[in-house]
């Protein structure tokens, strides 16, 4: 299991170390956890350990535990902060969520409080992470399959179950006689021969209607006066 990278931030170094030397125990093991004991430190540490949790005081020195989250989010968004505070009034509180801050702990912290925290916000991070991975294969996915697409020797697209185009390679631009923009959404039958348009829309609206698989043999009539033939092909997706 990847380990999740916690940013204690406090100016009292005495909480600072304390809260840290829990992460000793054997039920916290899978967190790697930096101190900051300033405003500029806490940058310098982040930029340095990339956190995925910060915990926050909400007073350091002459600047605010707000202020820095503001800061840090600004950098890194998906950054889970969370304040500790020795107040527990409600409208500090929700200035803090205001600010960006996922919760608001009241110090000293318990150590069984922080701990059921830590692992709500670990599954936050974990689905986060695997958000990523899901989007990383998925623009890879994507990217491959534009690369074939765009070198096939068939013309391919994609269109709505009503007809619309929202995707079309090159060769099928060059079949339909269209250039992209062109060939949207109901462009594509704009170059239907006239003696095969009305028999190519029926067909496709027969299979849409049915959800089967649309095949018909028409020509486009280029705007250049070229026929060309071909053989459409189209299966539900």
């Amino acid at each position: 299991m990847e380990s999740i990278k916690v940013l204690i931030v406090d100016d009292d170094r005495d909480l600072a170390n304390s809260t840290k030397m829990l992460f000793g125990l054997d039920e916290w093991k899978r967190y790697h956890v930096e101190v900051a004991y300033s405003f500029d430190e806490a940058l310098e540490k982040f930029q340095a350990i990339n956190p995925d949790i910060a915990l926050i005081d909400n007073k350091l020195g002459n600047k605010s535990g707000a202020e820095l989250i503001v800061n840090l989010r600004a950098i890194k968004p998906d950054l889970l902060c969370v304040v500790t505070t020795g107040f527990a009034e409600v409208q500090q509180v929700y200035r803090y969520i205001q600010g960006g801050a996922i919760e608001a702990l009241l110090k000293p912290v318990d150590p069984q409080q922080l701990l059921f925290g830590l692992n709500r916000w670990s599954k936050q991070i974990e689905y986060l992470r695997e958000n990523i991975i899901i989007e990383k294969k998925l623009k890879e996915s994507q990217r491959l399959y534009a690369k074939l697409t765009s070198i096939s020797p068939v013309g391919i697209w994609r269109s709505s179950l009503e007809g619309q185009c929202t995707f079309v390679n090159q060769k099928g631009c060059e079949i339909m006689g269209l250039d992209i923009a062109e060939a949207m959404g109901f462009g594509w039958t704009t170059t239907l021969h006239p003696d095969d348009k009305e028999r190519a829309i029926k067909s496709w609206q027969d299979a849409s209607a049915s959800q089967s698989t649309f095949t018909s043999e028409h020509r486009f009539l280029h705007p250049n006066g070229k026929v060309v033939w071909a053989l459409i092909e189209a299966v539900l997706d």
